[in-house]
């Protein structure tokens, strides 16, 4: 299974590089490994009139429903934030990813990121050990 979650935590780092080039920000996100194999995103259609936490709510159920209902193996959902490491660190942009698998699996990941002169800089991708306060 970690064949399958590392491809659909690609694409959703992938689609958010894509989102911060093209715009410099993203709405949240959602990706799914069906149980045909194909890839596929997902994501809200009335992004703009729903508050972000409420989009996150609503990919999470989406996902389930997914996975749930047998039609994905693996989910995981995009997320634009501002990560805190501690409060005597500055905040810095990040992208958080968060997958689920129909077996009962979770795990989150963090990219920081920066935007410097039309050009996207990412740190290496770590998971969530450790103690984060995210903004």
């Amino acid at each position: 299974m970690e064949k399958e979650v590392v491809a659909v935590r690609d694409l959703i780092v992938q689609q958010a590089k894509h989102f911060l080039t093209e715009a410099g920000a993203f709405y949240p996100f959602g990706a799914l490994l069906k149980t045909d194999g194909s890839l596929a995103l997902i994501g809200i259609e009335d992004a703009e009139d729903v508050e972000p936490a409420k989009m996150v709510e609503r990919l999470e159920r989406q996902v389930w429903e997914q996975l749930a209902g047998g039609e994905a193996l693996v989910g995981g959902i995009g997320v634009d934030l501002i990560l805190r490491f501690s409060a005597e660190t500055a905040p810095t942009d990040a992208v958080h990813i968060r997958l689920l698998a129909h077996y009962g699996y979770a795990i989150d990941y963090f990219i920081t990121y920066r935007l410097a002169e039309d050009r996207l800089i990412c740190d290496p991708l770590f998971d969530n050990e450790g103690t984060l306060t995210l903004e």
